[in-house]
């Protein structure tokens, strides 16, 4: 007989009765198709209840608003047959409810909006209008071809408008849209917005403010995230930021009309981990007034002429690290202070009465200072961008021996990229909202005998990994990210410890050729992502 047990407190049956309500809840979510179930999506999301999924056939459907509900609705046929069309009127997307999060669209062209009203003196969101409070994720869509020109200079966000609202894109293109401000994605002046874009591609949009303020991402205020992303080919520049709440990283600027990024900031702003291959009116502008703030550009590239200008309020200095300048210089009035840097083809590094002091650092015509040298950085192709150091460069290990190693624990190289023989190349797919994305970092020299390692971060604790090794590349999309290494080797269920990190060591072998490379990833499975999956970046390793 099994005994039956009361809960002792009714905070037990309370917290039971929740559970079993949630339970419910998700086991009566449904799968809606459009046109089989319903003739439009609207119709369908009429009909919807929260935590229900949307499928939709390829083919061409109008205008949507998601009416508050946690929805997912994804085209199964992929972005490239699957259309909303506003059809000139209104936005294509509403999300302005707030609709909670894991709300998401997948697969989808967004095209024909423009745009809705915001306040009584703006209006905007061609694309996707998200407003009071919403939260939204879209993977794997094109949002373009969206114009919000009326009533004028107050509009905002021609194909994304995030105002009081939390959007993230992953996996998506934003081009061809057109508005006064943010042709691409504008937050209209709010702290409490959050825009993240993650391995998206925006170009092509059209910004009507005139330069320099006028940019394709305009976010004044607010949470601004970008990585692995490629803002390029737009009309104004390519990124405005005010204050703080921003992260870029392993982001590429390139050809936008205006400054790549221009960011302004009370306390100084800084710049980390892109690549300014050439913008008519430079790189990166750093702006801050009122403090003595040190400004920061760190494992940056400029080239093309695009120039770093760093304003720093009375007193603060710029300073650069492990950052590459060819044909590139920084403007300042301020004191530049440069560790591991590259500088080469220009008359002098500073533009303008800043001082320059480097140490550990590659400046032609040379700089003194600690650990100078004057030479070729023996870049791998610098007319195609690629300003990774070739082997026999005089930039390899030659950096501070004070400073940290580099990721395969030899002395740090000079420049913003260093001499890789554990790459790391992007791709993931992070836990969902609340949790970074996991890492993946290769460690050792890689010569016979010598231990070698793979060390797992910023994963979630005791959680189980798989982790793959092939001889050759997949590079395929999948769950959201890359499939980077075919499926040779599996090692399943690895563990990660208490803290969310693994490491597995093992001996390099002897008979490995040069010129031998293998790919690594590692995947979990997991209720946080829109596909179930978390996965790490990729990691290539190749035998000098």
């Amino acid at each position: 007989m099994i005994p039956h047990h009361r809960p002792r407190h009714a905070s037990a049956a309370v917290a039971t009765a929740v559970l079993l309500c949630a339970l419910g809840a998700a086991a009566r979510a449904t799968v809606i198709h459009v046109p089989a179930d319903f003739p439009t999506i609207q119709q369908a999301i009429d009909a919807a209840a929260s935590n229900d999924t949307i499928l939709v056939a390829p083919g061409a459907y109008g205008a949507i608003n998601l009416l508050g509900k946690k929805l997912i609705i994804e085209g199964t046929g992929g972005a490239a047959v699957t259309t909303l069309d506003a059809g000139g009127a209104g936005s294509v997307v509403t999300a302005s409810s707030t609709e909670p999060l894991g709300t998401t669209l997948r697969g989808l062209t967004l095209t024909g909006g423009a745009g809705q009203m915001i306040d009584a003196q703006a209006s905007g969101g061609g694309g996707v209008y998200a407003n009071n409070g919403a939260h939204l994720e879209l993977a794997d869509c094109v949002i373009a071809g969206n114009v919000c020109v009326p009533p004028g200079p107050g509009t905002y966000g021609g194909g994304v408008l995030c105002h009081a609202s939390s959007v993230t894109l992953r996996d998506c293109t934003i081009s061809g849209n057109t508005a006064f401000k943010g042709g691409a994605a504008s937050n209209r002046t709010h702290p409490g917005a959050s825009l993240t874009l993650h391995g998206c591609t925006v170009t092509g949009n059209t910004t009507l403010e005139p330069l320099p303020s006028g940019s394709a991402i305009d976010m004044p205020d607010g949470g601004l995230t970008l990585s692995n992303t490629l803002i390029a080919d737009n009309v104004g520049s390519g990124v405005w930021h005010t204050q703080y709440g921003i992260s870029l990283d392993g982001c590429v600027f390139r050809g936008n009309t205006g400054w790549g990024f221009r960011s302004f900031g009370t306390f100084g702003t800084d710049v980390f981990g892109c690549q300014f291959l050439g913008n008519d009116l430079g790189g990166a502008s750093l702006e801050q007034v009122g403090t003595a703030s040190d400004q920061h550009a760190t494992d940056c590239v400029f080239t093309n002429g695009d120039i770093l200008q760093s304003t720093p309020g009375p007193g603060g200095k710029t300073r650069l690290e492990r950052c590459t300048f060819d044909g590139a210089q920084v403007k300042s009035n301020f004191g530049v202070i440069a560790h591991h840097v590259i500088v080469r083809n220009v008359a002098a590094p500073v533009m303008g009465s800043g001082t320059f002091t480097a140490t550990y650092s590659n400046v032609q015509g040379g700089a003194p200072g600690a650990g100078n040298i004057d030479a070729d950085p023996l870049w791998v192709d610098a007319a195609a961008g690629d300003y990774h150091l070739q082997d026999g460069s005089p930039c390899i290990d030659a950096g501070d021996p004070a400073a940290l190693l580099d990721p395969d624990l030899s002395p740090p190289d000079l420049g913003a990229l260093r001499h890789a023989v554990w790459d790391d190349l992007g791709g993931g797919v992070g836990f969902g909202t609340g949790h970074g994305g996991p890492l993946l970092t290769g460690q050792g020299e890689l010569a016979g005998g010598n231990v070698v390692g793979l060390q797992l971060t910023r994963a979630k604790p005791l959680e189980s990994v798989t982790l793959i090794l092939g001889a050759s590349a997949l590079g395929v999309t999948y769950k959201g990210g890359i499939l980077w290494p075919a499926l040779d080797v599996l090692l399943t269920d690895q563990m990660t410890d208490a803290a969310g990190a693994l490491t597995l060591a093992a001996l390099w072998p002897a008979a490995l050729p040069p010129g031998f490379s293998f790919w690594t990833q590692a995947w979990f499975k997991s209720t946080g992502t829109p596909a179930g999956f978390a996965g790490t970046n990729g990691v290539r390793v190749t035998t000098p």
